[in-house]
């Protein structure tokens, strides 16, 4: 797609340029953390609805990185011992989709655990055919192959408990206001599961 190709471009920028370091080019998935713009929009989400829903057919990869595994990882690749350059993938171990993001989902927020899938259609009217087709409907299949080989150990492999320990800590010590809704209903729906 065209996020590929522009990706392309700038690494050939960058080797040509000749630095007369050791260069990085992270790249990252989609980076969760309790107060990323993704959990901003997918925990009330899905906690409002009670269902959890997939972005089309669901069967796309869905690559991501827990914030304190991509802080780690951005430690790792500047600590010379691990002698990493050049292009990094900086996501989590075990390949997801979309669909395994929505369960994961509904499981943290008390919910059904059958998501339901959207309209592809909707997200090509909402962003544009290009922009839906290339970052929402088709994900590349990512795998961190350099940072594993480097060593670098993940404090959050699996999808599913990294999202239970963001809503954790979001339940443990809510920030604003969405996150005191989220666990009001968090706790509402907690009590009414015993």
């Amino acid at each position: 797609g065209i996020n590929a190709e522009y990706g392309k471009q700038w690494y050939q920028r960058r080797v040509r340029a000749e630095i007369p370091t050791r260069l990085v080019n992270a790249r990252f998935g989609v980076v969760l953390g309790h107060d990323t713009e993704p959990m901003a929009l997918l925990l009330p989400g899905t906690m409002a609805a009670s269902i959890p829903i997939t972005i089309g057919n669901g069967t796309q990869p869905f690559p991501w990185i827990h914030m304190d595994d991509a802080v780690s990882a951005v430690i790792a690749m500047m600590d010379q011992e691990t002698g990493l350059s050049g292009p990094v993938n900086v996501v989590a171990p075990n390949v997801n989709t979309n669909t395994d993001l929505a369960h994961a989902l509904g499981k943290a927020c008390l919910c059904v655990d059958k998501p339901i899938p959207t309209l592809s259609g909707m997200y090509r009217l909402l962003y544009g055919t290009e922009r839906a087709d290339n970052i929402l409907l088709d994900s590349p299949r990512v795998a961190p192959g350099r940072l594993v080989e480097s060593g670098f150990e993940f404090a959050h492999p699996e999808l599913e408990g990294a999202i239970k320990a963001l809503v954790q800590e979001i339940v443990s010590n809510p920030i604003g206001g969405a996150d005191q809704w989220f666990t009001r209903a968090y706790q509402k729906k907690e009590k009414s599961c015993k």
